[in-house]
């Protein structure tokens, strides 16, 4: 018998054949229902929350989020005192432009000079930290350097903001595993997936006049083609050249999606249309979703790996959209 246990360890040995069999059988089962459905066509990574992404060929898919060199996806956020400060309420932040080499970003801005940071920073952990919240989920940050908070300042008209950086701790690491807290500075989830074709079919129902809406408005991590619209409601488990993601629900849609990115002011749309035909009226979509509209899906990360823009997807498909 093995010592404390008072479990045979033939009884254990059984045991650990038998869950290293359904585990097998479990992932040969689900890589048997995995159908070719889709391609990636763009990849987007967003270093600093509520600010415009980088086009990027490829990225490591990782529980934290996308990675690109040394560059995460939301790894830095703009803060006063504890609250997230973003495009809902400053947009003109959608006018700042942003830019990328060889481990440093650089931002710029109509009548300000450039500003540039550094993607990564090997000594946050030995910085001050505070108490930053994202939609009532505490992170630890540091302010990413006085400079970079004063250009922020300077640009916005405001005495109060911080950039910050996150500081990951194996707490945010083992909250956010099964997807239900974002690990780094996201609102619902660390992947965000929308369709070429849910974008198409959104903008044939906008009203006559309106400006073709694009994907920057929705800041997708991963713009895929080749489905359906709405094909990606129905995919509960997508593989992405090694990587592999799972569904954690349909996206709600709030006011920010109503910052027009190329003139940095708010209007009806997308919302006006969108509530038109994407809320989910069920007695369950009701109780989840609280009457927003829906548009593309957030995922989490299953299995770390590289994706690359032209990749397929394969995905585990049911034939309603999911929950």
């Amino acid at each position: 018998m093995a010592p404390g246990t008072g479990t045979p360890l033939g009884v254990l040995a059984l045991t650990a054949t038998f869950v290293a069999g359904t585990v097998g059988v479990t992932y040969w089962w689900l890589r048997k229902r995995l159908l070719k459905v889709a391609r990636v066509k763009s990849i987007v990574i967003y270093p600093i929350k509520s600010i415009v992404g980088l086009e990027i060929p490829y990225a490591y898919c990782t529980i934290e989020g996308l990675v690109y060199g040394s560059i995460k996806d939301r790894s830095m956020m703009l803060a006063t005192g504890e609250c997230l400060v973003s495009l809902r309420d400053e947009p003109t932040l959608a006018l700042i432009r942003l830019s990328h080499e060889e481990g440093k970003l650089t931002l710029t801005a109509d009548a300000m000079d450039p500003l540039i940071v550094d993607a990564a920073d090997p000594d946050a952990h030995s910085k001050t930290s505070f108490t930053v919240k994202v939609w009532g989920n505490d992170y630890r940050a540091v302010e990413v350097s006085p400079q970079a908070s004063a250009w922020f300042n300077r640009y916005l008209k405001r005495e109060d903001v911080r950039l910050v950086r996150i500081l990951q701790d194996d707490q945010n690491i083992v909250r956010g595993k099964n997807g239900t807290i974002p690990v780094a500075f996201h609102d619902t989830s660390t992947i965000h997936m929308l369709s070429v074709a849910s974008l198409k079919d959104f903008n044939s129902k906008l009203p006559e006049g309106n400006v073709e809406i694009t994907e920057r408005t929705f800041r997708p991590s991963f713009l895929i083609e080749g489905c359906d619209a709405y094909a990606e409601d129905h995919w509960s488990r997508a593989r992405l050249g090694d990587a592999e993601i799972a569904f954690v629900m349909r996206c709600p849609r709030c006011i920010l999606t109503t910052v027009d990115p190329s003139t940095g002011t708010k209007a009806v749309e997308p919302l006006k249309t969108l509530r038109t035909y994407r809320v989910d009226r069920s007695e369950l979509g009701k109780e989840k979703y609280k009457m927003y509209p829906l548009f593309g899906v957030c995922q989490y990360v299953v299995k770390d790996g590289n994706v690359s823009v032209g990749d397929d997807i394969y995905a585990v498909a049911s034939t309603r959209p999911l929950l």
